[in-house]
């Protein structure tokens, strides 16, 4: 069993904290994409109704250039929508590539081999280091698998998607299935709860 002395408990919350504060970060960028992502639709759907000019009754008569400067508009807006929601996918990824350098600095802490398979086990209040080392990579894997959904997603954001393809991207890229909000908020808090933070214990 390997069990972590306050000095690695130190470095191991240290890590922990960067990954919460991480996934906030991908919090907010998910309530971005995900609007994007619905806005995009949004537009791809009345691509089809704007494609026939007699959807403009009587405006075409009087306008005669409506119909194809809405069309240009309307590519004009999801250009610009598409092109906000990839660069918020690289966001993404560099929230993932951060993940993946707080789980490799912690299997660093243990001379770059793998954690113990007896020490993810706890005993007592403080988390064993397999624990913990597993915890990050648990961390960036299942977001590095949901980036890839998310990139699978975006693709099918085509002008001749079917309406119901559209919806199921716009469900799927909201619902994140490769992650579990309340298992991913546990395992941080779990490490985080059992590691108190150093600098509360010197005030009190």
């Amino acid at each position: 069993m390997v069990r972590m002395g306050d000095h690695i408990t130190k470095k191991f919350r240290a890590l922990f904290v960067k990954a919460n504060d991480t996934l906030g970060r991908w919090t907010a960028t998910q309530s971005r994409a995900s609007a994007l992502v619905v806005s995009a639709a949004m537009v791809i759907e009345r691509l089809p109704e704007l494609a026939d000019d007699q959807r403009f009754g009587p405006l075409k008569e009087r306008f005669p250039t409506l119909p194809q400067a809405t069309r240009e508009a309307q590519a004009v807006a999801l250009d610009r929508v598409m092109t906000n929601l990839r660069e918020e996918i690289e966001y993404f990824e560099e929230l993932v590539k951060e993940l993946d350098r707080l789980q490799r600095n912690a299997g660093s802490l243990l001379g770059g081999m793998d954690p113990p398979g007896g020490g993810g086990l706890r005993r007592g209040p403080t988390p064993a280091v397999a624990e913990c080392v597993l915890g990050l990579r648990d961390l960036w894997r299942i977001h590095r698998d949901e980036l890839a959904i998310k990139r699978a997603l975006v693709d099918e954001l085509t002008c001749d998607a079917l309406i119901s393809d559209l919806e199921e991207v716009k469900a799927l890229f909201a619902a994140e299935p490769n992650l579990d909000p309340d298992a991913v908020r546990g395992l941080v808090d779990s490490i985080l709860d059992a590691t108190p933070d150093p600098q509360s214990r010197r005030r009190q």
